[in-house]
């Protein structure tokens, strides 16, 4: 077990425990900060992108696994639809009443590896009841960490390949299109509307940046991995 992921498992469960203890509190949310941490992780993903050759975007290092190329794209997928779930949020907090935004397997349908879709469907109102009480700490540590096998969903999927360079910059386009939803001003009670759903669980903007934050941490790993694979293609 690598010291990095002993690392974030004990740091998600100090933060848990923090906060079973804390007390509840008003405090608003820095959503600067936030997109500030995001900008951060992208900025490292554009940097191991920009210097690739093709080849090397698409070099997979076995049969069934995905090149650098198709994590990038399934990065920017997977920041599309966090985005589009932070407007409608916002869309929420705006129209005030309603707190909860219900997201079933037939809009975002992953499901844990060797369950057929149709199981999961099956087992989605136990898996919401479940998922209330597991905190978002822990759901941001399994993305990064991957224990448990889980296929992508469908929205997802990137494309077999995609040019280099138009990858790096949909990388600063799409981080811009994500830091562009607050530049106004953001709605008050924007921090207390979430999204529901059985597999991903409950979660409020504020994790929503957790997750996608974890998301792209782990696949730059992977990245990682692929350009020191002793058969990557010299540049």
């Amino acid at each position: 077990m690598s010291n990095d992921f002993t690392k974030s498992i004990d740091s998600a469960i100090s933060r848990v425990v923090q906060s079973l203890v804390s007390p509840v509190t008003t405090q608003t949310v820095d959503w600067n900060k936030l997109v500030q941490a995001l900008r951060a992780i992208r900025e490292r993903s554009i940097a191991q992108l920009q210097n690739l050759s093709q080849e090397q975007a698409d070099f997979a290092p076995a049969k069934g696994t995905w090149s650098i190329a198709q994590n990038a794209d399934h990065v920017l997928l997977g920041e599309k639809l966090y985005r589009t779930q932070i407007g409608r949020l916002m869309d929420l907090a705006r129209a005030g009443g309603k707190t909860t935004l219900e997201i079933g397997f037939d809009e975002i349908n992953p499901s844990l590896a060797f369950i057929p879709n149709e199981v999961m469907a099956l087992m989605a109102a136990p898996l919401t009841f479940v998922n209330r009480f597991v905190p978002g700490v822990v759901r941001e540590a399994i993305i990064r960490y991957p224990l448990i096998p889980a296929t992508t969903p469908s929205v997802m999927e990137p494309a077999k390949t995609r040019p280099i360079a138009e990858l790096v910059e949909h990388m600063a386009t799409s981080i811009a299109a994500t830091e562009e939803l607050f530049r106004d001003r953001v709605p008050a009670n924007l921090r207390i509307v979430s999204m529901s759903h059985p597999l991903l669980g409950n979660n409020n903007v504020q994790d929503i940046f957790g997750l996608m934050c974890a998301h792209e941490a782990r696949h730059q790993d992977t990245i990682k991995k692929i350009s020191e694979n002793r058969l990557f293609p010299a540049r």
